[in-house]
């Protein structure tokens, strides 16, 4: 930031590069920790990636790392699997990935980008939300990622 008088910074254009912006809060179902997206910019693309602390703070730690676009972090009903939608195949999917950590591995693959997804109350589905593809919402078994249309 450039200098002022009195020791104030003035706003510069570059300085948006530096901005971080957190996002999409999830909180455990056993409440002792949040999951989080942190977005940045990088070579001058956005980048999003999925973050954890305790709720009693602490030092946050970064669940995710690659050079995608990872959002909408939910838990799945016994905490122990979170689902996130990410561009990391091109377009965006549904992922899930343990709580604990480990690879994500998609949940299923849609024609179009997915916008919004959900753990059914049993944890036993996920259902999606992909309104440029041709199944408009859909459901499918998080252990058989083959998705149903339910509704157009």
């Amino acid at each position: 930031m450039a200098k002022t008088s009195g020791n104030q910074k003035r706003f510069q254009p570059r300085d948006v590069l530096k901005q971080v912006m957190i996002q999409d809060l999830a909180v455990s179902p056993d409440e002792t920790s949040v999951v989080y997206t942190r977005r940045t910019i990088e070579d001058g693309k956005y980048r999003s990636r999925l973050w954890r602390v305790s709720i009693e703070g602490g030092r946050p730690e970064q669940l995710t790392t690659s050079a995608s676009f990872d959002s909408r972090p939910r838990f799945s009903p016994n905490g122990r699997t979170l689902l996130f939608l990410s561009d990391r195949s091109g377009k965006s999917q549904p992922w899930i990935m343990a709580f604990s950590g480990g690879e994500p591995r998609r949940a299923a693959e849609i024609d179009g980008d997915v916008s919004a997804a959900e753990w059914s109350p049993d944890g036993r589905r996920i259902a999606l939300v992909a309104p440029s593809g041709e199944d408009r919402f859909i459901t499918g078994k998080s252990s058989d990622p083959t998705a149903r249309r339910i509704t157009g």
